[in-house]
């Protein structure tokens, strides 16, 4: 099974100034994980589709939300990989064999960091994610029990 992303941000509250996040890796917990129905176009064929929103807390007490799409179209291997990043990032173990539903589930709550960048569409700018960053593990050969 692959996945498609499409993502976008939007400011916290209702004012009609948006101003984008600098281009950088932020840390995030998933807010929203919503499972719907996508009717498919040229590019992707109908598939479930995974909504995420994403929240970046900023300096003073400051919100923004990001939201992230992935189409599980089952044919877009570059979607896979961010997929795997995902779990990756927030450390939610999704086993290969597991449902739309059963990841849907695992990724609740789930805390990780990703790349943002901005991107312009109809001369509107908003933030999207390029991919999301894979937790290093700085372990050295002391460090193992045995």
């Amino acid at each position: 099974m692959a996945f498609t992303f499409g993502s976008a941000a939007r400011a916290e509250d209702n004012s009609t100034s948006f101003t984008p996040l600098p281009a950088g890796e932020y840390d995030f917990q998933i807010d929203k994980v919503a499972l719907n129905s996508y009717k498919g176009s040229a590019k992707i064929k109908p598939c479930m589709q995974l909504d995420l929103t994403l929240r970046i807390d900023l300096d003073g007490g400051r919100t923004q939300r990001v939201w992230d799409t992935i189409y599980l179209d089952g044919t877009h291997s570059y979607s896979m990989q961010k997929l795997k990043h995902l779990d990756q990032s927030c450390g939610a173990h999704i086993p290969a064999s597991a449902d739309e539903y059963r990841i849907a589930d695992m990724l609740k709550d789930a805390i990780g960091k990703a790349e943002v960048y901005i991107d312009t569409y109809n001369g509107k700018q908003r933030n999207k994610v390029r991919d999301y960053v894979v937790k290093e593990f700085d372990i050295t050969k002391e460090d193992l029990p045995f």
